[in-house]
């Protein structure tokens, strides 16, 4: 027996590193030798006549032919079973470079929403509204609606990861698609884990104060959130159904870590930092007393498994989450806004010009308020930018930033070369063929970008009005940016600090009024208790105040998304102004 399991082994890590899968190929080829072996034996007890003995009643089929027949079910069974695993789902069609792509865009996704809802929930244990049972202030429910909101929009972050990739079961363990099923079960358990963690933390808190719960229960139709949101939630999130999905998860790790050795392979893949992140939230988790394993074990077993019949997100917005939930619809790295649409928009921009962009789709939408996520201050070609500022009121203002004599003047590239040179030298070789034409913060940091990565699905150009910036001064806005280049995203959304920068932050800085310089005050506002300023309230900004003296822009260009139609085009300012109203989380157009 011995021999012939380890001849079966040796075949099988043959036949695999080969690219055959052990599910169908191997299955099937071993279900056929069983599919044989039966019909052989069958054969054989109907040759000799046994298949059937003699009784006071009659003729019936004798045990073994009974056997056979269960043998027969289950090789059936084994076979039905085989033909569901293999069933396509949109995570494994996806062709491998495709996949790699979209794992590595959702699993750095993954950190920065689960780093989101944790200084979330952090905020609110240290907050006095939720330590005693008092009534709420008007400021307090503010705050505490607007923290509720980014709790949402990070839990359906989270959830559409989780449902995304949890179909991992059906990659193959063999080592043709082993990296493709340990990629996906890591990341889709982590994600339920994060979900499980913050969720049952903030319920936690949220019962503290019984006036904190009433308030969230409240609909709030203007945000788009229903009537008991928080009792949704805390049923979504609470509960020995998540903590026996959570045990399964962890038992199904143990095996594959004990059994398999697949932890080392994970960290060949890259993946220790998700499967550390696994075990220190399972070990929290215990010690706060939200997993009790020992009652919670043989309810646990398959839970990851039948995780794919619920097709549920939060209680708010169903019918949107049913859209994304079940059709898992994705478009990694294909944007609506196709090169003819920016060819046709880059002559209409000018240096300086503020554009506010949206991705369908992308999870990086999650936790930002309105229908427009991203700022991105637009500079040009350094072809265009240099024509642009070869105007002597540049050359002014750029000698008095430099503390030049009255009268003397110096170039922008005189100016970028001393200052910033290699960013400066970067810019001008672009990349991958193409020009560098806008600054923008997004993950990892502040970067030069192209705009064939940045336009996106949806995009508005703005213009500062020349009442409140020159031209001078938007050179200076220019000159200002350039300085942020390199630095890291600032996952805190903190404007008190330059040391890492937000995508509207790096706006706000470059436009920001100072001695010597003309700027915008834009709009900063209050968001989860932290001074911020949401793409979409610029958007606002444009709507409520066009035409009066406080408006701060002119719109240059708009292109709108239709997203059943697959398509962008350039559209009117009077579509424009219904966006900032759209819901961030449906972007069918109209809806």
């Amino acid at each position: 027996m011995g021999p012939v399991l380890a001849l079966g082994i040796t075949l099988g890590f043959w036949a695999s590193d080969r690219g055959m899968r052990w599910v169908p190929d191997v299955g099937q080829y071993l279900l056929g030798v069983w599919a044989v072996t039966v019909l052989f034996a069958y054969g054989s007890l109907r040759i000799a006549r046994k298949h059937m003995t003699e009784t006071p009643t009659g003729l019936r089929l004798r045990r073994s032919m009974l056997v056979l027949l269960v043998l027969s079910l289950a090789g059936l069974a084994g076979w039905v079973a085989m033909g569901h695993l293999e069933e396509p789902t949109p995570l494994t069609v996806m062709p491998p470079a495709e996949f790699d792509r979209a794992f590595e865009l959702d699993s750095a996704t993954f950190r920065e929403l689960d780093q989101g809802m944790a200084s979330l929930v952090s905020q609110l244990e240290t907050a006095d509204l939720v330590q005693t049972d008092r009534a709420l202030t008007a400021d307090e429910e503010k705050v505490l609606l607007e923290g509720w909101v980014a709790v949402l929009d990070y839990s359906r972050g989270l959830e559409q990861l989780r449902i995304f990739y949890e179909d991992w079961y059906r990659f193959d363990a063999s080592r043709a698609e082993r990296a493709s099923l340990l990629r996906s079960f890591l990341l889709t358990y982590a994600a339920e884990l994060a979900l499980f963690d913050h969720g049952g933390r903030l319920c936690k808190l949220a019962r503290q104060n019984p006036n904190v719960k009433k308030f969230l229960d409240v609909p709030h139709p203007e945000l788009g959130i229903a009537a008991n949101s928080f009792s949704y939630f805390s049923q979504d999130f609470e509960g020995t159904r998540d903590q026996a999905r959570a045990i399964g998860g962890a038992q199904y790790m143990r095996a594959i870590r004990t059994v398999l050795g697949w932890e080392r392979e994970a960290n060949r893949l890259g993946l220790g930092w998700l499967w550390t992140d696994i075990e220190d939230r399972l070990d929290r988790l215990a010690s706060r007393g939200l997993l009790d394993r020992a009652a919670m074990t043989i309810a646990g077993d398959g839970q990851l498994l039948r995780r794919a019949v619920r097709r549920q997100w939060l209680p708010t917005q169903r019918r949107v989450a049913e859209f994304f939930g079940d059709t898992k619809f994705r478009r990694v790295g294909w944007y609506l806004i196709d090169e003819q649409l920016q060819e046709d928009l880059d002559p209409k921009l000018e240096p300086g010009d503020i554009l506010l962009t949206r991705k369908n789709w992308y999870l990086s939408n999650v936790g930002l308020p309105g229908f427009w996520p991203h700022a991105i201050l637009y500079v040009g070609s350094p072809e265009k930018l240099l024509a642009w500022a070869d105007d002597e009121e540049v050359r002014t203002a750029l000698a008095r930033l430099e503390g030049l004599p009255e009268g003397e003047q110096v170039t922008l590239h005189e100016v970028m070369q001393k200052r910033y040179p290699d960013f400066w030298l970067r810019y001008q070789l672009g990349k991958d063929g193409q020009p560098l034409r806008l600054v923008e913060a997004h993950k990892p940091g502040v970067t030069l970008s192209t705009l064939s990565e940045s336009a996106g699905d949806a995009l508005v150009a703005f213009r500062p009005l020349p009442a409140h910036v020159s031209k001078g001064d938007k050179a200076l806005a220019i000159v200002e940016a350039f300085r942020h280049l390199g630095k890291p995203y600032d996952f805190d959304f903190d404007f008190a600090t330059d040391h890492a920068l937000v995508c509207t932050e790096v706006v706000w800085r470059a436009y920001r009024p100072a001695e010597g310089k003309g700027g915008l005050d834009l709009p900063v506002v209050d968001v989860a208790g932290r001074k911020a300023i949401p793409a979409n309230i610029l958007a606002q900004h444009y709507v409520d105040h066009r035409g009066t003296d406080d408006a701060l822009f002119e719109l240059v260009a708009f292109i709108d998304v239709n997203e059943e139609e697959r398509q962008a085009a350039f559209s009117t300012e009077e579509v424009f102004l219904t966006t900032p109203q759209r819901a961030k989380w449906s972007p069918l157009k109209g809806e």
